[in-house]
């Protein structure tokens, strides 16, 4: 593992971390790699038994896919609400109108995952960084293809032979490797079918679904629109791509309304209410789904909290 101090990337870094990994994917390693890839059978479970050409399908799906995703940056704080939410999200059968956006790439602050490493390098697991979905390169809008890149940096040269270089920024920063995918069909539940016991998949799908939840969900994420800087931009644009903006998603600071403050006036005590999913109805969809209410104290201002002092709920 690298000794060098790992720097969480910034949000406005991420178009050209977009740029610099789609550069790599159309080169000549990357083009071996996955060739080498598909003649093992590793995209069987997507795409079949292996054919000529399925590797560069595949890559040329991965390269457009990132051009075309919303760019979409989560901070620390959703990630911790969407691992704690995952826990305890229920079931229901994932739809198009669940997920917030056609393709996206999501960028972590800190890692929701681990991948379990099941190759012949000295690491135990390797965090997930980053995931990127869209459209199935074979069944269109029936399903959806979500990719997972990993940091390198963080594991130096254990992946260092599938990494791509960074050149454009100073000092130790991610770098993002293709790792592994996934087919996820509309209409099925929880994670995808055929999931192994030990895939990150377990682990990974619950969260990635409480993180697209919490995104259509005001009162508890909020979100702005952060510009890569102006080098960025320009050198991004002389590669022939646009740099595009970047959703900030953080955590919004509970406030206590005016209704709420009046009906509680009855009450003479306050008392705590812990975060928990609550099954709301979308009549224009005709379903139930989850909607996170964050933890928060009930009851009048100033009365006594029911189980010891009172407590800031962040």
């Amino acid at each position: 593992m690298s000794s060098e101090t790992v720097v969480a990337i910034q949000p406005n870094e991420l178009p050209e971390i977009r740029s610099e990994l789609i550069e790599w994917l159309d080169s000549y390693i990357a083009h071996h790699l996955w060739d080498a890839a598909s003649r093992r059978g590793a995209f069987e479970h997507l795409i079949g038994p292996p054919r000529p050409g399925d590797s560069r399908v595949l890559r040329g799906t991965e390269i457009m896919r990132l051009e075309a995703s919303e760019l979409v940056y989560a901070s620390a704080g959703v990630v911790e609400l969407a691992k704690a939410a995952a826990s305890s999200l229920p079931r229901f059968t994932l739809q198009r109108e669940d997920v917030p956006m056609r393709g996206g790439l999501l960028v972590f602050e800190t890692p929701p995952a681990r991948i379990p490493n099941t190759g012949n390098v000295d690491v135990d697991a390797f965090d997930v960084a980053a995931v990127c979905w869209g459209p199935h390169p074979r069944w269109g809008d029936e399903a959806i293809l979500v990719t997972v890149y990993m940091d390198r940096d963080k594991h130096g040269p254990a992946i260092d032979q599938v990494a791509p270089r960074r050149s454009v920024l100073s000092g130790p920063r991610l770098i993002y490797t293709y790792s592994t995918e996934i087919a996820w069909w509309y209409g099925e539940y929880d994670e995808p079918e055929g999931v192994p016991d030990d895939s990150v998949w377990r682990e990974l799908s619950p969260i990635l679904r409480s993180v697209w939840l919490l995104m259509g969900q005001e009162s508890v994420t909020e979100s702005q629109q952060v510009q890569a800087p102006r080098a960025a931009r320009r050198r991004i644009q002389r590669a022939g791509r646009e740099p595009g903006a970047v959703r900030l998603l953080s955590l919004r600071r509970p406030e206590r309304s005016g209704k709420e403050q009046q009906s509680e006036r009855e009450y003479q005590h306050q008392w705590i209410v812990r975060g928990h999913w609550r099954q709301h109805w979308y009549p224009s969809r005709q379903v139930h789904r989850p909607i996170w209410i964050a933890p928060h104290i009930k009851g009048p201002e100033g009365a006594p909290l029911i189980g010891g002092e009172k407590v800031h709920v962040l």
